[in-house]
């Protein structure tokens, strides 16, 4: 039979064992959540998803826009906004496949996606220089967003 003090010693060990695991583990994930916290997916118009690793915190505050694709067409019609990145987010409330598309002032098409039928949103970051641009669907010709961006 064992001692009371074997006991005891036994019992102790066991005790530190716990609280141990808790710390490694609390460690543990806390390390996984910065890891994935300083990686950003982005998504290319080719409907391709990248990781690009974040330099830092402040890169992954984002201003956003949201817009609403109805049967009507665009909601809100024309945005205006200060020069620098900006998260696009379109959210599609038709029963239709949808093409959109980013045009600066001369036509030129700078970004283009297709939003499949049931897919409920899509969104991309932007970083435009001062100007107009316009965002179009391509089956509907009257249907636009118009998006200004100033210098500041």
């Amino acid at each position: 039979m064992k001692s009371f003090k074997q006991r005891s010693s036994q019992y102790a060990s066991r005790r530190l064992i716990v609280p141990a695991c808790l710390l490694f583990l609390g460690l543990g994930s806390a390390f996984v959540f910065r890891t994935i916290s300083s990686v950003a997916a982005v998504k290319n118009s080719d409907d391709s998803v990248v990781a690009k690793p974040q330099r830092n915190r402040s890169q992954l505050r984002l201003e956003s826009e949201l817009i609403t694709v109805t049967s009507k067409g665009f909601e809100p019609r024309q945005v205006t906004r200060p020069r620098g990145r900006v998260l696009l987010m379109f959210e599609n409330r038709t029963d239709q496949a949808l093409s959109i598309r980013l045009k600066n002032e001369s036509g030129e098409e700078l970004k283009s996606a297709r939003l499949v039928r049931g897919e409920a949103e899509w969104h991309t970051v932007v970083n435009l220089p001062a100007g107009q641009y316009q965002i179009t669907e391509a089956a509907h010709p009257g249907w636009s967003f118009n998006v200004t961006i100033t210098e500041n």
